[in-house]
C-alpha cells in the first residue's frame, strides 16, 4: 500500500489526498515503526579507517539477524482473513486494547 501510495502515476486510485488511503498509509507506516522498534536490529555498524583514502569508512557488512521470510509468508496466507472486508459492519470482540495516553495512564475503551 506505501509503495502504491507513493507512485500515484502508475496507481492513481492510491493517491494520497483521499482520507481512506491517507488513513490507511498512516497505519501501515505506524506498523513499521512499531515492529522496527519491537524488533530493531541491534547489529554494530561501524566507521573503519580507511588507508587509501585517509578517511573513515562506514562498514556495514556485519552479521544480522535474520527470519525466514518464507515461512512467515506462508503462515500469513494460511491465516489470511480472506479477500472480502467490509468495513461497514461491527463484530463486537472480547479484545481488550489498551490505549496509552501521553500521561502515562492506560484506559480499555
Amino acid at each position: 500500500m506505501i509503495r502504491q501510495a507513493l507512485n500515484p502515476d502508475y496507481y492513481p486510485e492510491m493517491r494520497m489526498g483521499n482520507p481512506k488511503i491517507d488513513g490507511h498509509v498512516n497505519h501501515c507506516v505506524d506498523s513499521i515503526r512499531q515492529s522496527l522498534m519491537c524488533s530493531a536490529d541491534i547489529s554494530t555498524i561501524v566507521w573503519q579507517w580507511d588507508e587509501g583514502t585517509q578517511n573513515t569508512t562506514l562498514r556495514g557488512n556485519v552479521a544480522h539477524k535474520c527470519r525466514n521470510f518464507n515461512l512467515i509468508r506462508e503462515w500469513a496466507h494460511k491465516n489470511m482473513i480472506g479477500r472480502h472486508f467490509d468495513d461497514k459492519v461491527h463484530i463486537k470482540d472480547d479484545i481488550d486494547i489498551p490505549v496509552y495516553r501521553a500521561d502515562g495512564s492506560v484506559y480499555f475503551p
